[in-house]
């Protein structure tokens, strides 16, 4: 345990790589840009890897199994199910994100705890979700969170015409209150999560250029 704890703090006072967060209403275009920025990184500065919460691994595949109404869960276990998966996807000792920023591996991750705040503090009373995320936040902040903003329309818009089947959040009336919900996040984490909205109305190539020109300075003081 010890050696455990050693090793982390090492971590959090070594961060090498940078830490680049995602975040808009589902249909923002929020994984196009995520994959877009990754190939840049990689041509440009460096072993790079993308991420997304809710993880691939254990938890987040239970997350998945609610989202896509396999499994019935009230929401506010869901909300634990992210913090508990957030930071396993932070400390996990071989495949957590502080790893490879220790090593100076880029970390482009869709979705953090903006996502919490806005889509779980749709159900679940908002102080407590920033009371049980505090502790990730204490260990891993963004350096740059690049919020894509649309309307509710437009993004399920777009959902709709790329498939037939919702997700539990995938309503207009849920939606709205998201979108609500990360306005108010901006107003609130701003300055502390370095928070840059981005109109993501306009082609995807205008804006992954808008997204360069915001990264190749911080990554070049790297």
């Amino acid at each position: 345990m010890d050696y455990r704890l050693n090793f982390m703090t090492s971590i959090m006072n070594h961060k090498k790589g940078l830490f680049i967060v995602f975040e808009g209403i589902d249909g923002s275009g929020k994984s196009t840009q995520v994959k877009m920025l990754h190939s840049f990184m990689l041509e440009n500065f460096g072993p790079t890897i993308m991420t997304c919460e809710p993880t691939k691994g254990p938890i987040g595949v239970i997350i998945r199994q609610v989202f896509s109404k396999k499994l019935v869960m009230d929401n506010k276990a869901v909300a634990g199910l992210f913090v508990a998966d957030r930071l396993d996807h932070i400390t996990n000792i071989e495949t957590g994100m502080l790893q490879y920023l220790q090593k100076g591996v880029h970390v482009i991750c869709d979705r953090y705890f903006l996502s919490s705040y806005a889509y779980q503090g749709a159900f679940t009373p908002k102080e407590w979700l920033v009371e049980a995320n505090s502790y990730a936040r204490k260990l891993l902040m963004p350096d740059i969170t690049f919020y894509l903003n649309i309307k509710p329309e437009t993004g399920l818009g777009r959902i709709h015409s790329d498939r037939d089947f919702k997700e539990i959040y995938e309503t207009a009336d849920t939606q709205q209150k998201v979108h609500d919900n990360y306005k108010e996040a901006i107003r609130k984490f701003k300055e502390s999560d370095n928070i840059y909205q981005i109109d993501a109305t306009r082609d995807k190539f205008l804006i992954a250029k808008e997204i360069e020109s915001l990264i190749i300075p911080m990554a070049q003081s790297q």
